[in-house]
C-alpha cells in the first residue's frame, strides 16, 4: 500500500528496461483504486520501456477514471506518434473524440469528423484486432451520428455476425438507429429489443423503443 516505498525499490533496479517494467506491472496493479499513482508510475515507464504503451494506458486512466477526455486524447496521440498504427489506441483516440462534448453553440460535428478519422485507421490495421466487434459498432455509432446511415448499417451488421456476445447490445442498438433513419421502423424495433437484453445498452434501448412507441 505504500507506493512511497515502492518506487524506491523500483527506482534501485539497474536495468533500465526492467524497471520499466516493474512501473507497468506496478501501475496496472494499483489503477483501480489509486489512479493518480498510476499516472506517476506509467510517466516514468515512459521514460525506460516502451512509452507508446505508457501513453496509451494514461490515455484510458484520463478518459475511464476522470472524464478528462482532453487530456486523454493528448497522451493517445502522443501514443500514435510512436506507433501509428496500433488499432487499441486508435479505437481510443476515436472513442475519446466521441465522447468530447463541444463548446456552447458550436457543432459537434469536428468531433464526429475526427473520431470516424481515427476509427477508420483502426479498421485498416484490424486484421488480428480481438475487439473488432466493438470497433465496428465504434464506427457505425460515429457514421449514425455523421448521418451517413447506409455506412452506419453497414458496419453494425458486421459488428454483430463477428461478435462472440450474444446479443451484443452495442452493433445491436447502432444497427436499430440507422435503420430507423432509413425509415425501416418496424424492422429496428427487432434489433433494439435485442439491445435491451445487454445490460450496458438497456437504457438506451428503452428510450429508442419509447421514441418508436411515439
Amino acid at each position: 500500500e505504500d507506493d512511497k516505498s515502492v518506487s524506491l525499490y523500483i527506482d534501485k533496479i539497474g536495468d533500465k528496461e526492467k524497471r520499466g517494467k516493474m512501473y507497468y506491472k506496478r501501475a496496472l496493479t494499483v489503477r483501480d483504486k489509486y489512479p493518480k499513482n498510476a499516472l506517476s508510475y506509467l510517466q516514468s515507464m515512459a521514460r525506460f520501456y516502451k512509452p507508446e504503451l505508457a501513453y496509451y494506458h494514461i490515455g484510458l486512466i484520463y478518459s475511464e477514471k476522470y472524464s478528462d477526455y482532453e487530456n486523454s486524447i493528448k497522451f493517445l496521440k502522443k501514443a500514435v506518434e510512436i506507433e501509428s498504427k496500433d488499432p487499441k489506441t486508435l479505437e481510443a483516440l476515436g472513442a475519446n473524440f466521441l465522447e468530447l462534448k463541444p463548446p456552447k453553440g458550436e457543432d459537434k460535428k469536428i468531433y464526429v469528423s475526427n473520431a470516424l478519422k481515427y476509427l477508420e485507421r483502426a479498421y485498416k490495421n484490424s486484421s488480428d484486432y480481438k475487439n473488432k466487434d466493438v470497433l465496428c459498432a465504434r464506427l457505425s455509432q460515429a457514421y449514425n451520428l455523421s448521418e451517413n446511415f447506409t455506412e452506419a448499417l453497414k458496419y453494425a451488421e458486421m459488428s454483430i455476425s463477428i461478435s462472440k456476445i450474444k446479443p451484443f447490445g452495442f452493433g445491436n442498438l447502432e444497427k436499430g438507429k440507422a435503420l430507423i433513419n432509413l425509415g425501416k421502423k418496424s424492422e429496428a424495433k427487432k434489433y433494439i429489443l435485442e439491445a435491451q437484453k445487454d445490460l450496458t445498452t438497456r437504457t438506451e434501448a428503452e428510450f429508442w423503443l419509447n421514441e418508436l412507441g411515439k
